[in-house]
């Protein structure tokens, strides 16, 4: 009889522990990200033998990575929204939870950032997003989810 117990391939605590974004500068994408979202740089390092610098971004308790990497090109979606961006295999986006959807995009319009796509509601899902590029033209999304009946106007619905 054997004692040996199975484990998840990623153990009993799994969280994620960041998303790494492919930039084209480094520098100015960092600035982006910390005028646009009020992210904060945590940290910054590199490997000049490879080419290669990271940063580490973190915003109300969520941490990513901006990756620079010297002869890099776009990705073929960038800058095209998500319906394009839905045709590719990979990552197309970073989701970030909000509590107001439509706040969030009025202040991005005025922080002059690019949006993707205004607030749409998703009823079955329960949430309402919003699409906007980052600087290099990843695209990012905001997910507000919704009270039981909420609508975007904010009249009820059937549900």
């Amino acid at each position: 009889m054997s004692t040996t117990s199975t484990q998840a391939p990623l153990g009993a605590t799994t969280r994620i522990d960041h998303v790494a974004v492919n930039v084209r500068d480094l520098d100015e994408s960092v600035r982006w990200y910390e005028e646009k979202l009020d992210c904060r740089c945590t940290n910054r390092f590199g490997f000049p033998e490879r080419n290669v610098r990271f940063a580490l971004i973190g915003v109300n308790g969520f941490q990513f990575e901006l990756v620079e990497k010297q002869g890099a090109e776009p990705h073929p979606h960038a800058g095209g929204g998500p319906g394009k961006a839905a045709l590719m295999h990979g990552f197309g986006h970073i989701a970030f939870a909000v509590d107001d959807c439509e706040a969030s995009v009025a202040e991005l319009k005025r922080r002059d950032v690019e949006i993707a796509g205004e607030p749409s509601d998703y009823e079955e899902l329960g949430i309402r997003t919003a699409w906007f590029f980052d600087n290099a033209g990843n695209l990012l999304e905001l997910v507000q989810y919704l009270a039981r009946g909420e609508a975007a106007d904010g009249s009820a619905t059937s549900g």
